[in-house]
């Protein structure tokens, strides 16, 4: 009976002894992975506008603490302003660092700041533990077009076709510019005009009778025209000798939105053309 309770009771001291080693061993697991102020475990978000406007954004996480055995965990998302698309990494993870990157593409009705935000963890796999789990976030700012400017021009004469007659020309290159007025150089913007004769502003014509029809371009990688607003009158009385004017008033969008104008010094809202027989066409801005 007493060999009984004596095994028994070495069995208890052991199962204590056991018990207070594993409370032990986690401890200063914990400790290891917790408290290693040597190691500046860094976690952040960032973004950026490439040069053709595609937005991007990432997210870092980077718990190295050797000889420990973490794994860095993040997930990122970017957020556009208005439409409010998304791309998201999912969760991406790997040993000691890791880094998702997500972007979304330039859309000239989608700008503004966009958003990124990132959930970065750190396991460490001596405590079998979480000891990292927060969120950041970054942000950049899409330019938007405010303004097409007149970037360069040229004045010459063309021979009208089916005549002698030689009319003044004029050729204008438009810049898209962003509300700062700096060029957005991002090719494939649609840059359109819009043509009016009835204007409190412009003193209009229709006199010969031959209205221009309004015309889109797109742009280049400098975010200009690639073909110029060219403006010359062939109108039949023109040609035939006689004397009339064509004047009227003109606008700008840029992707289907309103913008103003540049020209030098001067920042409107319109154009008012003028053109006539005698003398080759004119702007000017108001």
């Amino acid at each position: 009976m007493n060999s009984i309770q004596e095994t028994e009771k070495e069995r208890q001291r052991w199962r204590a002894f056991v018990s207070t080693l594993q409370r032990a061993s986690l401890v200063l697991a914990l400790t290891l992975c917790a408290e290693l102020p040597s190691y500046a475990w860094i976690w952040y978000s960032g973004a950026s506008v490439g040069s053709d406007g595609t937005v991007y954004g990432w997210g870092v996480t980077d718990v190295t603490a050797f000889p420990m055995y973490h794994v860095a965990y993040v997930s990122t998302t970017l957020t556009s302003p208005v439409k409010k698309r998304q791309a998201a990494s999912g969760w991406v993870s790997a040993q000691n660092s890791v880094r998702a990157d997500v972007s979304l593409a330039f859309e000239s009705d989608d700008t503004g700041t966009y958003e990124v935000d990132s959930e970065n963890k750190g396991y460490c796999y001596t405590s079998m533990g979480w000891f990292l789990d927060e969120w950041t976030e970054a942000s950049a700012t899409e330019p938007w077009p405010a303004y097409v400017g007149l970037s360069r021009s040229s004045a010459d004469s063309i021979t009208c076709s089916g005549s002698n007659f030689s009319a003044g020309r004029l050729r204008v290159w438009y810049q898209v510019l962003d509300a700062t007025k700096s060029a957005i150089p991002i090719a494939g913007m649609r840059v359109s005009e819009q043509l009016s004769w009835s204007s409190s502003v412009c003193s209009t014509s229709d006199s010969c009778g031959q209205k221009p029809s309004p015309a889109t371009w797109t742009t280049d990688a400098t975010g200009t025209i690639t073909l110029p607003d060219t403006i010359f009158n062939c109108s039949p009385t023109c040609t035939q000798g006689g004397s009339c004017a064509e004047n009227w008033q003109q606008t700008f969008e840029v992707d289907g939105e309103g913008v103003g104008i540049v020209n030098s010094r001067t920042v409107g809202t319109l154009n008012c053309i003028t053109t006539s027989c005698s003398t080759g066409p004119q702007g000017t801005t108001h």
